[in-house]
């Protein structure tokens, strides 16, 4: 994987390997590792284009990104949801569905549905699995209008 631009907030990269949306990266510098999710992925012959937005800065623990950025020679490595989600502590999870291609599930804490959430579903298999799941967990506070 070879870094290609690194610049407000995110980095772009090649790689051979193929990467799936929202799936999650670490960028190990001399002293920080960054932890990024991937927002775009561009296919150029057998070399994907991938961007990837920095989210938390990964000290054994998750920090919030701190807007430093991580040099060019960086090395560049998956990084799995499971290891991400052991940092997270939820009061009140709700069980959201599969994460991307995984058979672990994807759970957001239940006061993130107080703010302005998106959720953008482009598959009507996956929306048919969202849907029914979401509405038995907030079955007395949700309408749904699809």
């Amino acid at each position: 994987m070879r870094i290609l631009e690194v610049r407000d907030g995110f980095i772009k990269f090649e790689t051979g390997k193929r990467f799936v949306l929202s799936s999650f990266i670490e960028v190990k510098d001399f002293d920080k590792k960054y932890i990024a999710q991937v927002v775009q992925t561009k296919r150029a012959g057998e070399i994907s284009i991938i961007y990837a937005k920095f989210l938390f800065i990964n000290d054994g623990e998750l920090f919030p990104y701190d807007l430093s950025l991580p040099s060019k020679n960086a090395e560049i490595e998956e990084f799995s949801y499971e290891d991400l989600s052991k940092n997270f502590e939820y009061k009140s999870p709700v069980v959201v569905g599969p994460f991307c291609n995984s058979d672990n599930s994807l759970k957001l804490e239940k006061e993130c549905f107080n703010k302005k959430l998106l959720v953008s579903i482009d598959e009507n298999k996956i929306k048919q699995k969202l849907i029914p799941n979401i509405a038995k967990q907030f079955d007395k506070y949700l309408i749904i209008d699809t």
